[in-house]
């Protein structure tokens, strides 16, 4: 069929198990079809049609992502998946354009997403934010603890008071709704391998929170993948991986998603770990004006600068802009003398401290390398 043929539009009653199997052959993935795991109403994904068989499809995930320390709106981007029989005929294109429309109109000012192809999403405006990254550690390498430390155990969805307090100190971690709450707890409970999540007080004082599954060893008999590392402060953080480290009699080693320069901070040789995995992530901005108010800002920071943004799709996002940067504020107003010209990647770029062209940018936008933990 013609691309004039195949329609962008939601995806269609009945076709659930049809778009899941449109995933799985898109991506490789082993796991069998789980209609009962949590998953967005259809009106959240895009499907592409070839009058009645799904070509296409897109998962849209709204989520909001912390950035100076505030919720920012955004829109995740997920399972986006073209049949190889369709390929070549623009048709990812045309459903990354319904999405951002889409998110748009629900008020998203930024939208994230892991590429397979960074070719594709740049051409649609998104630029690489952060990464998340996966390291290891050997089991001997881990703090010990002092015992000043109580762990409770519970389930991973009662971390989810811990995580409130810890994320938002971390640019690009996601603030957890209840959707995200309910697929972590699931795809954490379905899991086959021992897994095991506490709580830490200290002091009677909520202080951190771990989850882990025992997965198969390297060198040992098992190794540990953590995939919820949180802690208030380094004490806490020693004492968490502690917990970890009392597996020395059978695990070989510990990987976690959390950043490099948190985990570096908590143990003693940091120089001794090391990066298995990493995979960058994407940020497109949707509305410039909502993403430079919604977000936080160093406080000692007096920012002004004349921009001129180009932006091929939003046209609300084109212009000459003033951003200023205030007593920990910031605004995007229209007028100035565009003295700065950025297309909407370099700005998405600038915006969340990955890489600015200017230094007034990096002063107004900069902080410590965005990441994120949650994978979709």
């Amino acid at each position: 069929m013609s691309l004039q043929q195949t329609t962008i539009e939601s995806l269609r009653d009945g076709d659930e198990r049809a778009k899941f199997e449109l995933s799985r052959q898109a991506f490789g993935s082993q796991d069998p079809i789980d209609l009962d795991r949590p998953r967005p109403a259809n009106d959240s994904i895009i499907g592409a049609y070839d009058g009645d068989t799904i070509v296409g499809c897109v998962t849209l995930l709204p989520d909001a992502q912390y950035f100076g320390g505030r919720p920012v709106t955004s829109g995740g981007i997920g399972s986006v998946s073209v049949a190889a029989h369709a390929r070549g005929r623009n048709i990812a294109r045309r459903m990354m354009w319904d999405a951002l429309e889409r998110l748009r109109v629900y008020g998203c000012a930024i939208s994230a997403l892991y590429p397979t192809t960074a070719t594709l999403y740049r051409s649609v405006g998104y630029e690489v934010a952060g990464h998340h990254a996966m390291t290891q550690v050997d089991i001997g390498e881990l703090p010990r603890g002092v015992g000043d430390t109580s762990f409770l155990p519970v389930t991973i969805r009662e971390l989810r008071a811990v995580y409130d307090a810890v994320a938002p100190a971390h640019d690009g971690w996601l603030v957890r709704n209840d959707a995200r709450w309910k697929l972590l707890g699931y795809d954490f409970d379905k899991s086959p391998q021992p897994s095991a999540a506490y709580l830490a007080h200290r002091g009677g004082e909520l202080v951190g929170g771990l989850a882990y599954r025992q997965i198969p060893g390297e060198r040992r008999s098992v190794d540990l993948m953590a995939g919820q590392v949180l802690a208030v402060d380094r004490a806490a953080l020693r004492e968490v991986l502690a917990l970890l480290g009392a597996h020395g009699t059978m695990a070989g080693s510990m990987r976690t998603p959390l950043p490099e320069w948190e985990l570096y901070a908590a143990i003693d040789h940091g120089q001794r770990s090391k990066r298995t995995f990493a995979m960058p992530w994407m940020v497109r901005i949707v509305d410039a004006t909502a993403a430079v108010a919604q977000r936080g800002y160093n406080p000692h920071v007096n920012v002004e600068v004349d921009l001129e943004l180009a932006d091929d799709h939003f046209a609300h996002n084109t212009g000459r802009f003033v951003l200023t940067v205030r007593d920990g504020e910031g605004s995007l107003t229209p007028g100035g003398n565009g003295g700065l010209a950025l297309d909407i990647r370099e700005f998405a770029a600038a915006y969340t401290g990955q890489r600015a062209v200017d230094p007034r940018l990096s002063a107004a936008f900069g902080g410590r390398p965005p990441t994120l933990v949650d994978f979709f």
